[in-house]
């Protein structure tokens, strides 16, 4: 017992150092301190094994999301309101030239549910074109040149209600 007390108090890291000496020790470990080394140690690696499983086993992490039904929702029109939209990746290029619209492929489709006798989905591709200064009503001149938007998708027709 005396042996596994000693060994405790040499592995202690939680150890107070003091500035004088006592019995020819530089600083107070105890039995105890080891004792919640060894506990630190063992829960780390429970947690690294833990999470490295699913990490080793290509588990795919899927994210949890709450739908809400409403019986009615205001509809939002871009064109009737002077609200600027634009759609794009901003990526930067990788090391080997690689960019984000090389790999990636952004859909511009109008989804609308409608409520018959059951939901019927209607679906319809939008026009795009890159954004200019005057989808931004012109009110951003000054800083549209710097911020990057004319590398964004900005909506062919706006009339239609969300």
């Amino acid at each position: 017992m005396n042996t596994i007390k000693s060994y405790l108090r040499k592995i202690d890291v939680f150890g107070v150092p003091y500035s004088f000496k006592y019995k020819n020790k530089d600083k107070y470990m105890s039995a105890t301190g080891g004792l919640f080394v060894f506990l630190f140690i063992g829960v780390t690696i429970f947690i690294g094994i833990y999470y490295f499983i699913p990490f080793y086993n290509r588990k795919n992490y899927t994210t949890v999301y709450y739908t809400l039904k409403l019986d009615k929702t205001e509809t939002v029109n871009f064109g009737e309101s002077e609200t600027a939209f634009a759609i794009g990746l901003n990526c930067f290029a990788g090391s080997d030239g690689t960019v984000a619209t090389d790999l990636l492929r952004v859909d511009h489709k109008y989804i609308y549910h409608k409520l018959e006798e059951e939901y019927v989905k209607n679906t319809s591709m939008l026009g795009v074109h890159k954004c200019t200064k005057h989808d931004f009503y012109n009110r951003y001149d000054e800083t549209f040149d710097g911020s990057g938007i004319y590398d964004y998708q900005c909506l062919d027709d706006n009339s239609k209600g969300i």
